[in-house]
């Protein structure tokens, strides 16, 4: 189950209201004057959510919002610029921006604490493991907006779940899971994680961000292509586990123990 907050029906809402917009103007209901409040309508919700990330950051010095807040408000900014005809940047030109990320890393120098990094290798055999992974999963997409799974007894079940722009919140303490492997695959383009997992639930878990940074538990990795995995001791042996695949675009992930 899937709880929905007021900011993603908010978003989802323009986002259908954009799209319809669009549509009759391709089709010449609508004149081709109107079209221009649809153009720039999706860079404005990106730059305005970038925004509202970039305060929550700076108020709560946190670097994985930092980061995401930086790349949306700029990446929305400069599209809706060469809108206006101010600059050249076009949507396939977010890979420019990648200078952002050299402000995230001085940023959480300034106010974060020492974190300390555990190498390791792996080949991460069960991300292509198809039968844990694929099969009789449930499919949620949204483009913008948060998803929240917090509510007492919310019943875990196998999901890919993918977000355009927008955070994940998961606490697996307070969900039902059932005596089984259960797959659960996060995506996003840009948005941050967090995950709270029980100590006794025995997990195996694959993180990557390809901008921004990760902390798994006690391991952390941040920068270009930043990926970490982990598997619980006891996960092969175990009735009732949880696998993980968790994978951003530009964000953060935090995935913790209580």
């Amino acid at each position: 189950m899937r709880y929905r907050t007021g900011k993603q029906w908010f978003g989802s809402l323009l986002l259908l209201i954009a799209g319809i917009g669009l549509l009759l103007v391709n089709i010449g209901v609508i004149s081709l004057e109107i079209k221009e409040v649809f153009v720039v309508l999706l860079p404005a919700i990106i730059a305005l959510y970038g925004l509202k990330k970039l305060l929550d950051a700076l108020l709560q010095k946190s670097s994985g919002s930092l980061l995401v807040g930086l790349f949306a408000l700029c990446y929305g900014g400069l599209i809706l610029c060469s809108h206006w005809d101010l600059i050249d940047f076009g949507w396939e030109d977010w890979w420019k921006l990648w200078p952002i990320l050299i402000v995230s890393i001085a940023f959480n120098g300034i106010f974060q604490k020492k974190k300390v990094k555990i190498s390791f290798e792996t080949d991460y055999p069960f991300v292509k493991d198809k039968d844990e992974s694929s099969f009789g999963k449930k499919k949620n997409m949204s483009m913008i907006g948060d998803m929240k799974f917090q509510k007492a007894n919310w019943p875990l079940e196998p999901m890919d779940m993918f977000n355009a722009v927008g955070d994940y919140y998961f606490d697996f303490g307070k969900a039902y899971i059932p005596e089984k492997t259960t797959p659960l695959n996060v995506k996003g383009w840009v948005g941050d994680v967090k995950m709270i997992i029980p100590e006794d639930l025995p997990v195996k878990i694959y993180t990557k961000v390809k901008i921004g940074d990760i902390r798994l538990f006690e391991q952390t990795s941040d920068g270009m292509k930043a990926e970490l995995f982990y598997e619980s001791p006891d996960y092969e042996e175990a009735v009732k586990r949880l696998q993980l695949t968790v994978e951003l675009g530009v964000g953060s992930i935090r995935i913790v123990r209580v």
